[in-house]
This record gives structure tokens, sequence and C-alpha cells, in this order.
């Protein structure tokens, strides 16, 4: 995943090199992805200085943005795609938070409070519909992502060391739709032979260009690097 996210190019060392730049921002704890706006989210575990960073970065790895520290250990992260928020669960703040997927000096909205002993058992993390999902290795709890009341929690399957589920999945067509007409990789791959990247526009807004890559050490002809109708787009 490390060496889709990096790629600089189609040349096997200059990936190699990227990926090694990655990795020194630390382990990579959780991840979140928005096609139709060309971003994908991490929460990294800083080796040098110790701490949990939220970063964003365009979906080809580039434009490595932090978000600032006043989130202070991002464990995980979820994306409402109905609103465009992105949540996060804050081990050090116990408390579920809000904020926008564009732009980086908006505020941060404290969702709910979570006891500590649930947080830190936390192994899922899900928004969906009206609801926020946090899973422990034994529960599911609910809350409402409006008001942030805790709506409930149930044992999905009998407790047993040997038979846990760790993370959350939801299946549902309607959960999240790739838009032909906004995401320039939705049909036929955008016309590239292997990746198709689609990465916000110079220009802002809701617009996204793309970029087509080849896999990791892969040789390609300049048209299958290029791809059609690559435009101004943030690399």
């Amino acid at each position: 995943m490390l060496k889709v996210m990096s790629a600089a190019g189609d040349d096997a060392q200059r990936a190699q090199v990227s990926t090694s730049q990655l990795w020194e921002l630390g382990r990579v704890h959780s991840l979140a992805l928005h096609p139709n706006r060309g971003y994908l989210f991490g929460s990294v575990f800083n080796n040098i200085k110790r701490t949990f960073q939220l970063l964003r970065f365009t979906s080809n790895g580039k434009n490595i943005t932090l978000y600032p520290p006043s989130i202070g250990r991002p464990t995980f992260l979820s994306i409402d795609y109905a609103e465009n928020k992105l949540y996060v669960l804050d081990t050090n703040s116990s408390a579920i938070l809000r904020t926008e997927i564009e732009g980086l000096s908006v505020s941060i909205d404290r969702v709910a409070n979570v006891t500590r002993d649930v947080i830190r058992n936390a192994t899922g993390f899900l928004v969906h519909d009206r609801v926020i999902y946090l899973k422990t290795l034994a529960m599911i709890y609910r809350f409402d992502k409006s008001t942030g009341q805790r709506l409930g929690e149930h044992r999905p399957f009998p407790y047993s060391r040997d038979d846990m589920t760790a993370n959350l999945r939801v299946h549902n067509s309607r959960i999240f739709r790739a838009d032909g007409a906004s995401n320039p990789c939705a049909v036929d791959n955008g016309g590239c032979d292997n990746f198709c990247f689609a990465i916000p526009k110079l220009s802002g807004g809701d617009q996204l260009g793309k970029l087509c890559r080849c896999f990791d050490g892969v040789k390609c002809s300049t048209g299958q690097k290029l791809g059609r109708g690559v435009v101004d787009v943030k690399l």
C-alpha cells in the first residue's frame, strides 16, 4: 500500500527512494479514502517524536499536509461520504472528533465523549448513515453522529479469545457511488492501463483531474504513463 501511495514515477529506483521517505513519517495506523475528492487520510505514529499525527495526501501520495496538533492521538479514522466529513477517534481526549475534509484551518468539533476503558480497547471505528460505530474485541458501541448521544451497545458474538472480530465493515451500495461525471477514474479506469489516481485540480473546488501510473518497477510507454486528459492537478 505504501509503495502505491508513494510512487514518484515509473522508475523503480525513484519509487524505492520515495517509499523510504514515506516510511520516515512513521507507522500507519489507520487509513481513509475519499475517491470523489481525491484525498487519502492517514493516522500515523511518528517514530521520532513518539506521537500520533493526522495527515492528508492527494490520492497518489503527494502533497502531504499535517492536521493541527489539537487532535492529540488520532488512532482511528472514518469518512462520512454523505456529508463529506472526517471523523477521528482521539484516544488522548477520550472523544470522537469531526472536521472538514477540505482545508485544514477549519474548526474541529467534539461529537461525543467515550469512556477511557472503551476507547483504549478500540479495534474498529465506522460512520454510516446517522450512527457512529465503535468496536472493541467484545462489544460494538453506537453513538448518534448529530448529538453524540450514546445509543447503546451489543455483543455481536459470544466472547471467545479464539473467535473475536477486530474491525467493522458495512456492505451497502448506497454508501458511496463513484460518479463518472466528477471522478475521471470511475469509467474505464480513466483510460489508464494500470493505476488511475483522481487528484484535486489546482483550481480548487470539487473538480478532479487524473494521473495515470504504472505498477511499481514496471516500465511503460509515455502514452501509458500519462494517459488521456491529464490536466493541472496537484502533483
